[in-house]
């Protein structure tokens, strides 16, 4: 079931209604986040290619895998349930090629690209929040929304290359990119990241240490180079 299909669906739900556990109103809150993921989020992110565990959701791809994690808010209590949603994207090639072990199932904060889904939907909001007053079907369909946001964002990326020119642009200061890049003998790219870094950081007063940091690791690789002779060509 797409995203459209499964709005519509909501929508056609009563409120009142006790068929769907998340809109029984005699329910606590955390019982409604509960009811939340495995009656409404699941089933979406099901028909779209996830599999769930635990709070975390995994969809394999030809070469990334895409993850969604809810995470509860340190700060919850009896009276209200806070709790975030955040994305990545995972490449096992790239933990190939830097030596690191290949993972099937990465936490979120494995992945290679990571972003909280309120950036995504550009939401002054950084989380969600479940009390008594709570309009939950109003919240399932905001969700669902959100939701539909990060599933076209991964859409986009497909392939190692795809994830690598999303880590330059969104998060270019990343030394496993680098490494990676060296590696691999992506030169192209590599001149993209060392770019992008010198523009983003070259005015700042760490420039002298993040362009030391990058020298110094062109010559663990024995490459016999500067960022500078890399930017220049």
């Amino acid at each position: 079931m797409k995203l459209l299909s499964w709005i519509n669906k909501i929508n056609k739900t009563n409120s009142n209604t006790i068929d769907n556990p998340m809109l029984q109103v005699h329910q606590s809150v955390q019982d409604s986040f509960n009811s939340l993921i495995n009656e409404n989020v699941k089933g979406l992110l099901k028909s779209n290619g996830f599999k769930k565990k635990a709070l975390t959701f995994y969809k394999q791809g030809n070469e990334l895998v895409y993850v969604i994690n809810f995470q509860r808010s340190q700060g919850n209590s009896s009276e209200q349930v806070k709790f975030y949603v955040n994305c990545g994207i995972y490449s096992a090639h790239i933990d190939k090629t830097i030596d690191k072990s290949e993972l099937n199932e990465p936490k979120e904060y494995e992945c290679h690209y990571r972003v909280r889904i309120s950036r995504l939907v550009n939401s002054k909001e950084d989380g969600y929040k479940i009390d008594k007053s709570t309009d939950i079907k109003s919240l399932v369909l905001k969700l669902s929304d959100d939701l539909g946001v990060v599933l076209k964002h991964f859409e986009k990326y497909t392939t190692t290359s795809d994830l690598i020119n999303l880590m330059i642009d969104y998060n270019s200061l990343n030394y496993y990119l680098f490494d990676y890049l060296i590696l691999s003998g992506n030169k192209t790219q590599l001149k993209k990241q060392i770019q992008k870094i010198y523009d983003l950081w070259s005015s700042e007063s760490r420039w002298i240490r993040i362009k030391n940091d990058l020298n110094n690791r062109l010559k663990e690789h024995k490459m016999n180079t500067t960022i500078e002779e890399i930017i220049e060509k």
